[in-house]
């Protein structure tokens, strides 16, 4: 399995997501939003990096990577991202 450092679970139909930052194969749940049907990824995306920028003083250029998860998917497709956080702060 390719190394993720978050996972956000959720769906644009509920807007209800789940931000879990994965250490040493634990993962625990840092985050929730609620009924954003409208900009979900883009503010959980946002949110990861003000907080590993304050967590862990990260510069702008590092590169961040989650998976998605969409309940009723097959796990199988659930898509890998990697994004820089400058993209989104």
């Amino acid at each position: 399995m390719k190394k993720v450092d978050f996972v956000i679970s959720g769906c644009i139909e509920t807007g209800d997501y789940t931000i879990q930052e994965a250490n040493i194969g634990l993962y625990t749940t840092v985050h929730e939003v609620k009924r954003n049907r409208r900009s979900g990824l883009k503010e959980n995306r946002k949110w990861i990096g003000e907080y590993v920028i304050s967590k862990y003083d990260y510069p702008l250029n590092k590169v961040v990577t989650h998976k998605c998860v969409k309940p009723g998917r097959d796990e199988k497709k659930y898509p890998i991202h990697k994004w820089e956080l400058n993209q989104y702060i």
